[in-house]
């Protein structure tokens, strides 16, 4: 059976939830593809690149959380904005 990826969007608004995360994939250009159920039911998606900086990890622009070594079924609080552009960013994650 295959993880059903088209079920999950990247959020069109700003926002916060409380979520699951339930998948994890590899994208091209080194970007890490988080899939998250959230408590309201929502299926969202979010990406992660590398970061370069002293941390030199995947995580979300205000958090030091790696989710690369996150494993699945984790619980975390997210947060996410939408650039000038319309694109989805991934700000914070936090475990429960």
């Amino acid at each position: 059976m295959e993880f059903p990826v088209t079920d999950y969007l990247f959020p069109d608004t700003t926002g916060e939830a409380t979520a699951t995360l339930v998948m994890k994939q590899w994208g091209k250009q080194g970007v890490l593809i988080c899939y998250f159920d959230t408590d309201d039911g929502r299926k969202l998606k979010l990406c992660v690149w590398f970061s370069r900086n002293d941390a030199r990890s995947y995580r979300p622009r205000h958090s030091d959380l790696d989710l690369s070594y996150i494993g699945i079924s984790s619980r975390m609080n997210i947060a996410y904005d939408l650039t000038a552009s319309g694109k989805s960013r991934f700000l914070e994650a936090e475990l429960l």
